[in-house]
């Protein structure tokens, strides 16, 4: 069901906020999308998942992953009707306002049908780690902790779906599943760093405590991702072959 709107960002953002399950058009850079929560009360599932989990060791786990950051809904879908070139970023790349704002409120952003253009190949790294290793990519003391993804249709090497996916979790999530897999969590927190799950176990968290961007749109279309480093990890998932890399750069 869509809910049309004439709104701007903000009173967008509080809607979705509002009725998570709901499917939002609006208006954006010129253009009409729609917008929509990946995983609609992601806390409350985080909660019962782990709970359950961990059985008699919640509260002392619970203890730690809770002063991580969470969202109360993760993830958000913002499909535009025709390919846009999107203003990630200005000069100074920083993030444009509108995105940071959804970042901040909803963690993960995924852009389809958009592209980004003039931003100069100086700083475009094409990135492609381990299967299930999920971490960040910036230090806590670097200054541009946003992660710009990008499938660009125009580079042949990305104009087809790519194999592997990308996989989210936030820093609570992240907390929860590695201290349930007995990691150190302190050394977790430390480095940043950890692998978790395996090819069976994680399908099941999928779209409930973990959050997959596929990079699976039709040939063609241009795909984006936004995170910011310091609420949210990430991890390649394979699924056997491994697709292209994807293209990466860091914004403040």
């Amino acid at each position: 069901m869509f809910m049309n709107s004439n709104m701007n960002i903000e009173n967008t953002l509080a809607a979705l906020a509002t009725s998570p399950t709901e499917k939002h058009r609006f208006h954006l850079f010129g253009k009409t999308l729609s917008a929509q929560i990946a995983i609609p009360y992601h806390n409350q599932k985080v909660t019962e998942y782990y709970r359950q989990a961990c059985g008699a060791n919640y509260p002392s786990i619970s203890a730690l992953a809770d002063k991580e950051i969470e969202f109360a809904h993760f993830g958000l879908i913002l499909a535009f009707e025709e390919q846009t070139v999107i203003p990630v970023c200005d000069e100074e790349r920083h993030l444009e306002e509108n995105l940071r704002q959804a970042v901040q409120q909803f963690g993960p952003v995924f852009i389809r049908n958009g592209i980004v253009d003039n931003l100069g190949e100086d700083f475009l790294q094409k990135n492609m780690f381990p299967g299930l290793s999920f971490h960040v990519d910036r230090g806590s003391h670097m200054e541009n902790q946003i992660s710009l993804f990008t499938r660009d249709p125009r580079d042949p090497d990305q104009a087809k779906p790519r194999l592997t996916s990308t996989l989210f979790m936030s820093r609570r999530a992240t907390c929860y599943q590695a201290a349930l897999e007995g990691k150190d969590v302190e050394d977790f927190q430390r480095c940043s760093n950890v692998f978790l799950f395996d090819d069976n176990s994680v399908e099941g968290k999928l779209g409930e405590v973990v959050l997959e961007q596929s990079w699976r749109a039709a040939e063609g279309v241009g795909e984006i991702g936004i995170i910011d480093n310091k609420a949210v990890f990430h991890a390649s998932y394979h699924r056997g072959e491994r697709g292209y890399a994807i293209g990466t750069r860091y914004l403040f």
